[in-house]
């Protein structure tokens, strides 16, 4: 009877033993797929940074291309009244083509004053991904630190 007790006692020692090891195998499973989808988080991160980076370079060049052609208009438009005070023989001609310059350059100020607000719309929309991804982020990272802490990850 009593070696009978202590196979009965070592099946379920080794049974506790195999539930635990399956236990920490499974903890060791989620710890690995958390680790696994921050590095695809942090890589989605990193890329709409990148992303949100580059479309504030592009709202910066519109704005100063809007500034450029604010520019160029004004010293066109001085320009064209210099040359109609003028005696110029020519007058008529530099006149003719500064008109067709004032003309081009006020078709490009709309297009970059119509270009930098779009561009500047779609930074909310890309800083507001960027936030959700980082609090996700953080929840992973919490629950990482607290599997680490509690000694379940390797």
């Amino acid at each position: 009877m009593g070696k009978l007790v202590g196979w009965i006692v070592a099946a379920i020692l080794l049974l506790a033993g195999t539930g635990v090891l399956i236990w920490g195998m499974g903890q060791r499973m989620v710890a690995d797929d958390l680790r696994a989808r921050l590095e695809r988080a942090d890589g989605t991160i990193n890329a709409l940074k990148e992303n949100l980076e580059a479309m504030g370079r592009r709202v910066d060049a519109a704005a100063q291309e809007k500034v450029r052609f604010q520019r160029d208009v004004k010293d066109t438009r001085s320009r064209i009244i210099e040359m109609e005070r003028s005696d110029d023989p020519d007058k008529e001609e530099q006149l003719r083509e500064l008109n067709s310059r004032l003309s081009s350059l006020t078709t490009s100020l709309l297009d970059a004053t119509n270009a930098e607000p779009e561009l500047a719309a779609q930074l909310p929309g890309l800083q507001n991904q960027a936030q959700a991804l980082l609090g996700i982020e953080r929840i992973g990272r919490a629950v990482q630190l607290i599997h680490q802490d509690s000694g379940h990850a390797g």
